[in-house]
């Protein structure tokens, strides 16, 4: 067991108490949170991170730091571009909305759909056709 410098016992409450841990640990939960339903979504499609990462027009790598459930660096972009080529659908309300918050009275949650965020003009493009060159039959 942790102690303190007294030899009292180091509670979580008292770990998260600084602003930054909280914050870490939020966007941790977050973050894990998006990649569930993104991993569902692939899963259900039968798509793999390779195949997704062509269609958002994009390297592996940004996939695998997409779907990495503690890299907690996500754009709004890249969440919206993955989400719509996966057909998912988020709803986004702070907590408390609408219960006496400034400017919250009957305020809806924000929310996107894939049909209202356009997707990138590459993530539709065929992928380009090779032509076979046949070798000339010598005579």
């Amino acid at each position: 067991m942790n102690t303190t410098d007294t030899g009292a016992p180091v509670r979580l409450a008292d770990l998260m108490s600084g602003g930054d841990m909280r914050e870490r640990v939020a966007a941790k939960a977050m973050k894990r949170a998006v990649v569930r339903h993104l991993d569902a979504a692939m899963r259900a499609q039968g798509m793999t991170q390779a195949e997704l990462a062509r269609r958002m027009g994009t390297s592996a790598a940004a996939v695998h730091r997409l779907l990495d459930r503690d890299e907690t660096g996500l754009t709004l972009a890249t969440l919206a571009r993955a989400s719509t080529l996966l057909g998912v659908r988020w709803r986004i309300a702070p907590v408390g909305w609408g219960e006496g918050m400034e400017g919250g009275e009957g305020a809806p949650p924000l929310e996107f759909e894939p049909e209202h965020v356009p997707a990138p003009a590459h993530a539709h493009k065929a992928p380009a056709r090779r032509r076979r060159v046949r070798a000339a039959a010598s005579a």
